[in-house]
């Protein structure tokens, strides 16, 4: 029984592999210009950066495999509703699973250049993490010297809008310095260049005591001079030499402040 060879339009899938090639191709390259912006780009704030970037990366990489494996699927498919009758002819057999074939290569190569490009961004992404956290320290430390820039800010505006005297230390000095404020029957005492509740006392014979417990070899007084106060100085200064001290003194006015409620002689 023969049969009559009729004839029939020759199956070919050049074009859906052309589809399949084109947009393999365009997915790869954006891949890679996203990677090498992601690589190349420097920017002040890399945590936010470097975050945003990766999920972009992730999602177009899911969605390159997630199209290389619906265009293996349509291959599949493909394959499986060809017409037995088409492949009737052995040497058109043999060149669609020739053309298959190198399809499926281009495929495979082009997965493991995605893959490889993902690797060389995760390694980017690795190196970006590592450099934040080395600069982490320096960020902290930068918030702690802004908070005490405000500090001493505030401060500074502070003694700008009183009238408080400031006296500094003597650099050098071995002895601990004192600055004395003394009124009619009072004395207010905190200790020079150090941020301290001062100590105050009610009459002269508290501060005697208080001075009597004093080291004259590593302390010494500041004694400011008021004149609503000028005849109790000369108690303050008898009470200094009995015990030993040395002291200087100061002339200031009587609506001068030397000594803060909180801060005492420091700042």
């Amino acid at each position: 029984m023969k049969y009559r060879r009729g004839r029939r339009n020759t199956f070919s899938l050049f074009s859906f592999q052309d589809i399949i090639t084109s947009v393999t191709g365009i997915m790869i390259l954006i891949t890679l210009m996203m990677a090498v912006d992601l690589i190349q780009r420097h920017e002040k704030s890399p945590r936010v950066h470097t975050a945003q970037l990766s999920e972009r990366l992730k999602d177009q990489l899911a969605q390159t495999l997630n199209a290389i494996n619906q265009l293996k699927e349509k291959i599949e498919l493909q394959n499986q509703e060809t017409l037995p009758d088409g492949f009737l002819d052995e040497s058109i057999l043999e060149n669609k699973l020739s053309e298959i074939q190198d399809s499926r290569k281009r495929a495979d190569n082009d997965s493991e250049e995605i893959i490889q490009v993902k690797l060389t961004t995760d390694h980017g992404l690795v190196e970006l993490k590592k450099k934040e956290a080395e600069q982490q320290p320096d960020m902290e430390e930068l918030e702690k010297v802004k908070k005490e820039v405000a500090q001493k800010t505030g401060k500074i505006k502070k003694l700008q809008q009183g009238k408080r005297l400031i006296y500094n230390p003597v650099k050098g000095a071995s002895k601990t310095p004192w600055l004395v404020d003394v009124t009619d029957s009072t004395v207010t005492v905190a200790r020079l260049g150090v941020v301290s509740t001062p100590q105050n006392f009610s009459n002269y014979l508290d501060f005697e005591q208080w001075i009597s417990r004093l080291s004259p070899a590593s302390n010494y007084c500041m004694v400011v001079l008021r004149p609503s106060s000028a005849k109790s100085y000369e108690k303050i200064f008898i009470m200094l030499d009995r015990q030993n001290l040395q002291y200087g003194y100061d002339a200031i006015g009587d609506k001068e402040t030397v000594i803060d409620p909180q801060d005492g002689a420091g700042i």
